[in-house]
């Protein structure tokens, strides 16, 4: 093995014993000897992440007004967060949120009035919506029948 990675035999029995350090070049030719990407090698597998899984009724509850369940989904503030919003029949968020970044809402069931800056946008299930978060927006149900949206919020804001 030695020769095909072009390293001493005693330079890799220190290696083996931890007795020496490696180099980045040394260190590829050796993840490619045994057919594995450096790059796996180097991640710590504590720092390994399993995927978290949410149950619908899990999460953090954020008042948002009367007839509002929003619901934070995802707690890592590191990357998007995502909430699930259920409006009751006429309910509405109980003020404009300005924040940075982009807001990206899916409408899950039911119709929504996006209020954005001076603006209003109605929005049905199945539809996509993304703004500028800088721009005061919230979310109201005018209709009799109960709402509900999927939020993705970048960067994290909760």
């Amino acid at each position: 093995m030695a020769k095909e990675v072009d390293l001493s035999p005693s330079f890799l029995s220190m290696l083996e014993r931890g007795q020496a350090d490696i180099s980045l070049s040394r260190f590829v030719r050796l993840a490619e000897y045994f057919g594995i990407r450096a790059s796996d090698l180097l991640l710590d597998e504590e720092t390994r992440r399993q995927p978290n899984v949410v149950d619908d009724g899990d999460g953090t509850l954020i008042d948002r007004g009367p007839g509002v369940t929003y619901r934070l989904l995802t707690q890592d503030r590191s990357g998007a967060q995502v909430v699930r919003v259920r409006f009751e029949p006429r309910a509405r968020f109980k003020d404009m949120l300005v924040h940075s970044g982009v807001d990206f809402c899916w409408i899950l069931s039911g119709k929504l009035m996006l209020l954005y800056g001076d603006h209003e946008y109605e929005l049905h299930r199945g539809q996509l919506v993304s703004y500028e978060a800088s721009t005061p927006h919230a979310f109201s149900n005018e209709s009799d029948n109960p709402a509900e949206l999927l939020g993705f919020v970048t960067p994290a804001y909760w």
